[in-house]
């Protein structure tokens, strides 16, 4: 595959291989990294993989790489990322910032048993960023994450972050108050994993006439405070309306809230997202048929599952009694790759869309 023109922004989403990752072009070999995957048949990060084949040096053209939230499933190799992109800023949520967070991650940390993967990412990309002397963009909603500085070549670019609100902040530094040192029961080996996304960064990318709405793993609830229903009745967030949208939580229908395809994205937009191919299958038939009918043109990483796995009772008792997590080898990683011109509004040009082998249209 050949890299973009100068004039083209791109959207390159890759996954599973548990998880997800944005690659994306923001015109004249300007570059941003957004989380991170491992490549299922390399090993390595998959955004790595795919700048490298398409000739770009991620040293000198990534500036910024950002990390939507702390799970597992989205900082896979991300130190590695930020290691090979030399010059890149860091972005995460600030509430990974807080005093509370980080006395956790070095307690946590010294316990020698199934430490979250996730955690332990963060904390390399935290020791990496004291080693090169630089901080990280600390990231709240409605305050802008990148902002790039127009070329002879391309208009400005800016990434506005549209959550995580203030509220819930506040909700994930008080969900850690019942692990601080002291309280932490000597059973539990794995630092505490919200259940719902609480801090993860949905972000609009505008670039020109070019804008997409790139949802990450940001969920709805019934309290009109937090998730997308925070997002739509903010009065700060861009006015500006995505052509393309990266589906949040894979599709899930927890990730949905039907006034964001009215009042974020345009009448036909382009819909990608990645599978969740763990425990319960995301997404679902159900989930798939929703999406389309909201977006006629709709795209998935992989259609593949990954294979199932059978132990002998005993050793499988064993492992759970070890507090030890298993995991299952994931289905082949894919590719989906949308590019436009910044000036398609006025030539009336539309996304264009080339995928993998294994990525497919969702409706099939």
């Amino acid at each position: 595959m050949n890299p973009p023109k100068k004039n083209e922004i791109e959207i390159t989403l890759l996954g599973p291989g548990f998880g997800e990752s944005l690659v994306i072009h923001l015109g004249d070999d300007r570059w941003i990294i957004i989380d991170s995957c491992i490549d299922s048949e390399t090993n390595a990060p998959a955004a790595l993989g795919y700048l490298k084949n398409i000739g770009v040096d991620s040293a000198s053209s990534v500036s910024h790489v950002i990390a939507t939230h702390w799970h597992d499933d989205h900082v896979g190799g991300l130190f590695e990322v930020l290691d090979a992109c030399r010059n890149a800023t860091f972005c995460c949520a600030a509430a990974l910032a807080s005093r509370q967070f980080l006395d956790l991650v070095a307690v946590f940390n010294k316990r020698p048993i199934a430490v979250s993967t996730g955690l332990s990412e963060i904390e390399k990309v935290l020791h990496l960023l004291i080693k090169r002397d630089a901080r990280p963009h600390w990231v709240l909603g409605d305050m802008p994450i990148v902002t790039v500085p127009a070329t002879p070549n391309a208009p400005e670019a800016r990434i506005t972050a549209l959550s995580p609100v203030n509220a819930e902040f506040d909700r994930f530094l008080r969900s850690l108050a019942k692990y601080v040192p002291g309280n932490i029961p000597t059973t539990k080996h794995r630092f505490p994993r919200p259940n719902e996304n609480d801090i993860s960064i949905a972000a609009l990318l505008v670039v020109g006439d070019a804008c997409a709405l790139l949802g990450a793993d940001l969920e709805t609830t019934s309290d009109t405070a937090r998730g997308w229903n925070a997002v739509l009745t903010s009065t700060n967030r861009p006015k500006e309306i995505a052509s393309l949208f990266k589906v949040p939580h894979h599709g899930s229908e927890t990730g949905h809230h039907a006034k964001v395809w009215s009042d974020l994205l345009t009448p036909e937009p382009v819909a990608i997202l990645t599978p969740w191919n763990r425990g319960s299958k995301l997404p679902t038939r159900v989930d798939r048929a929703r999406i389309a009918s909201f977006a006629g043109r709709s795209f998935i990483t992989t259609r593949e599952s990954a294979p199932e796995t059978h132990r002998d009772y005993a050793i499988a008792k064993s492992i759970r009694e070890s507090n030890i997590t298993v995991s299952t080898a994931e289905s082949r990683t894919g590719r989906i790759t949308a590019r436009i011109p910044f000036d398609a509004k006025a030539s009336g040009v539309q996304w264009s869309i080339d995928m993998s082998a294994a990525a497919s249209d969702l409706r099939y």
